[in-house]
Formats: C-alpha cells, structure tokens, sequence
C-alpha cells in the first residue's frame, strides 16, 4: 500500500510504500504494474497531490485504487471520491467528512459531544448521495468494528473452524495484546461501529454497491473465515434480506471487481462451492452449518481441509520468502 510519512506501518517495508513525492507514487504504482498487481491500495496518511498522482498512474493500466482512511487527518471519503479512488475500505474517512477535524488519533473528549450510537441519517444520506455520483463502492467490514465494540462479550461461536483458529500462537498473541488496549480501541476506532452499519444500508438503498468482507484478523478476534459469517448476519441484522447478505458476498462481489466467470451457479461458470445443511435463505446463520466444499473441482468435508492448515514455520517461511522477493525487487 502506498502511504504518506512517516507511515502508518513505519517507513518503507515489504507491506508499505511510503512517500510524499507525487512522482515516487507514479513509479510505485508502475512497479506494481509489472509485478502483476490488480489493484493499487492507497493508505490514510498519503498526501493529497500524492493520491491524485497514483490515482492517474493507475487509471492509465486500467486498474482500481482502494483506500483506506481509517486514520486519516487531512483527506475525507469525499476526498477520495472525487479524486478517482473506486474503493472505500471500511467506509472509512466519512466520519472525517461528517465531523471535519475529527479523527481516531485526536483527543475523543473534545468529540464527545457526537452521539455516535445513533448517526446522523441526513447528513449520512447527503454524503452518500455525493459519493454515488462518483461510483464509489464501499467493503464496510463491519465484523472488525462489532467484535471490539462487544468485547469481552464477542461473537465466538464453537465450531471446528475456530477451534483450529485459536491454536494459532500469533493471532492469539495479537487479540491478548489488543486486549490490553481495548477501551482505546472502542473509543477511537470501533467508535464507528454504528455509523458504519448506517451508512452501509443507507448506500445499497441508494443504489450504490456495498459487498461482504472483514479485515480478519484486524482489531479483537475477527476469525479467519468464520468472521465472514459473522459480516453476513450483521448485514440482515441491519435490514438486508438474506438473499441480500449472499450476494453481497457472491455475485455483488464479483461483478464488483468485474468478474464474469464468478458469482453464480450458472453452466460454464467457475464455482467452487459450499454445501450447507440448512437453507440460509430461512435464517443467515444456516451458512455456518457447513456439510461440504467443493474446491477447484474436488469434494472435501472441514476436517480434511483444515488438516491441511501449514505450521507457523511453514507460515513463516512462506513469508520471509515473501519479503526476500519484495526487496529483491524494490532495490532492482
């Protein structure tokens, strides 16, 4: 992702890219060209002329631009908008443009006069109005901000996928330590949790396209895999129907990063499946009772699947080859 200074992850790193130099962006995002990227990310401390020079750049290869201004303190959704940014990633940055100077990082007790419980539906509906004009398209992950908002009491269901989750020693490790920092965590970040989920049913209301995803393992206990569950009972829970809640993670999805080959089960098309044993058109939470995957045309039950989870050394190793091949090519 490409960032302002000093960077939000720290400076330059296999992960992040950082600048203030409108022209350094351009060449980042052609170097990302080359390596085969589908789209460029963008991060919340990046300069304005920067973005509007990556945004260009990338338009030029026909690619979308992502952002995320979840810590931004100068550009807003609205910014971003009209600089040419397709996707807003945790709808992050409108709170920015409701409540300009407001932000995760400043003092939240000179703020404390929002109701963030209960949002502001006009000025939601005029924001949102604004970005549809520019087809922005929004991935709420609104699991990210609900797990920290309900913790200690989180959404943890007993199931073999998380069963195997919680014997992963690193992402333990990250929830305990968050953990010590959770009352931050809610008043600064999760702040928004209800604005987002407002936000998110106001805009697919309006037209605009609003698809399932969750940021795992960010924040407090967002499961792999089964926080997508999760994101799909939050979306009925805040007046999606449950046909809805499915293609917002399925055919909403696809066509949304314009995917035709994906999405729906259509003669000739790629699908690799999940059978369930109940119909979760009846009830959104029936996804989680899961029988079988197929799987790039092979049938597997859970067990077989996750007895194929690497080990943090194979993980680790995976990774700092990763790294390895990342400098390699920055330096060249």
């Amino acid at each position: 992702m490409i960032d302002g200074t000093p960077g939000q992850w720290g400076p330059t790193s296999y992960g992040n890219f950082v600048t203030d130099d409108p022209e350094e962006a351009r060449k980042e995002v052609r170097r990302q060209v080359e390596v085969g990227a589908k789209f460029i990310k963008l991060y919340g401390w990046i300069k304005r002329d920067v973005m509007e020079a990556a945004v260009d750049e990338a338009k030029k290869y026909n690619l979308e631009v992502a952002c995320d201004l979840m810590n931004s303190k100068e550009l807003t959704i609205l910014d971003a908008a009209e600089l040419g940014v397709n996707w807003i990633e945790h709808i992050s940055g409108f709170a920015q443009e409701m409540y300009k100077g407001w932000n995760p990082l400043v003092d939240q007790e000179e703020w404390s006069h929002i109701d963030w419980d209960n949002p502001d539906q006009e000025k939601i509906k005029g924001i949102c109005e604004k970005i549809l004009g520019y087809n922005v398209k929004l991935c709420p992950t609104m699991v990210v901000f609900d797990q920290s908002m309900k913790y200690p009491d989180i959404w943890s269901p007993k199931n073999h996928v998380l069963e195997s989750t919680l014997n992963i020693n690193y992402l333990m490790q990250y929830w305990k330590d968050n953990a010590e920092y959770v009352e931050s965590i809610k008043s600064r970040t999760a702040i928004i949790n209800n604005l987002t989920k407002a936000i998110a049913k106001t805009y697919y209301d309006m037209g605009g396209t609003v698809v399932a995803g969750t940021d795992t393992p960010a924040l407090m206990f967002t499961y792999p895999g089964m926080a997508l569950h999760r994101e799909l009972e939050i979306f009925v829970e805040i007046g999606f129907t449950e046909i809805e809640a499915l293609q917002a993670a399925t055919v909403n999805a696809a066509k949304s990063i314009h995917l035709d080959d994906i999405g729906t089960l259509q003669e000739g098309k790629i699908a690799d499946l999940v059978i369930l044993n109940k119909n979760p058109l009846e009830n959104i939470k029936h996804t989680q009772d899961i029988d079988l995957i197929v799987k790039g045309g092979k049938v597997y039950n859970q067990e077989e699947i996750l007895s194929s989870i690497p080990s943090e050394e194979e993980v680790n190793k995976s990774m700092q080859a990763f790294i390895e091949e990342w400098e390699e090519a920055s330096v060249n």
